[in-house]
């Protein structure tokens, strides 16, 4: 109903969290609750945002042997046709997926940090974006890996979340 929900779920391996997850996913995506699964990996702790990398690839049906163009086409009409979000964002999630974008968006120039920030913007903008359309789960799952970016992109979510129609677990 617009006012999101942040839970934590912890307890020690082994006891049933993912369990517990699938079958919440399951239960509400029968209600018709959208259900963004994150994954974090112990083989990907330093990689930046790479829950978020590799949901966006499943969403856009991205694969290595496709051409750039089909790629930034793909990307554009998510966040600009969408979700109505602006070119800008395009280009930094272009980025943030190792897709180059020279020849269609303008450069990104900036620093690391401000670069960070403004993924972190765009990723919680598409997220508030699908929220609008209809009520959101978001599992970020094995949250002890996650990369420094996605427990930044986290913080900023739950801050967020409070005035969006998600549940965030």
């Amino acid at each position: 109903q617009g006012h999101g929900q942040v839970v934590l779920l912890s307890g020690e391996a082994g006891m049933g969290k993912s369990r517990l997850l699938k079958e919440l996913r399951d239960r509400l995506g029968n209600v018709g609750l959208q259900a963004i699964h994150l994954q974090c990996s112990s083989h990907q702790v330093h990689a930046a945002f790479h829950p978020s990398i590799a949901y966006l690839e499943r969403l856009l049906g991205l694969t290595r042997d496709q051409p750039v163009a089909f790629k930034l086409d793909r990307l554009d009409a998510l966040v600009e046709d969408q979700f109505g979000r602006p070119r800008a964002q395009a280009a930094l999630l272009a980025s943030l997926l190792s897709i180059p974008g020279d020849s269609r968006y303008e450069p990104l120039v900036d620093s690391p940090h401000q670069r960070e920030q403004q993924t972190i913007a765009a990723l919680i903008d598409l997220v508030a974006a699908e929220s609008q359309q209809r009520p959101m789960l978001l599992v970020l799952e094995d949250a002890h890996w996650a990369d420094p970016a996605t427990i930044s992109l986290m913080r900023a979510l739950a801050v967020r979340a409070r005035h969006l129609a998600l549940l965030v677990v």
